[in-house]
């Protein structure tokens, strides 16, 4: 009767008679890494290690849940450490709160002297 025995990490098989002899040793491929992607970047993780996936705090929201899944999200809260760029609408359903300069660009259009005098005196016959 013949045992077989592996040799932890080395991925080295021996096999051994009911004597304790052995009687044949071979090796195994076996993968003990994965490379991971953003897509842009590589990084290959070797077996053993531990993968961490870490979010920055009140901007994303990393859990670990279930066998091999990962959920990714963003906080209720979220903070935003440097400009944000909005190129289309805001819309805020809440209060606003500044705690900073607010800058707006507008266009202004200047009217000639008697137009002005004109607006002025049909805003004061509005008035009274």
């Amino acid at each position: 009767m013949q045992q077989v025995m592996e040799v932890p990490q080395l991925y080295q098989f021996i096999a051994i008679d009911a004597k304790g002899r052995i009687t044949s040793a071979s090796t195994a491929n076996i993968s003990t890494s994965f490379t991971l992607s953003d897509g842009s970047n590589t990084q290959t993780v070797a077996g053993g290690d531990t993968l961490t996936v870490a979010g920055t705090s009140n901007e994303v929201d990393v859990a670990v849940s279930a066998t091999d899944t990962v959920t990714i999200g963003l906080p209720n809260n979220i903070t935003v450490s440097n400009n944000l760029t909005v190129s289309g609408n805001l819309v805020v359903s809440g209060t606003t709160t500044q705690t900073g300069s607010v800058s707006q660009t507008t266009t202004l259009q200047v009217l000639p002297m008697q137009t002005q005098a004109t607006l002025l005196t049909l805003v004061s016959m509005v008035s009274l």
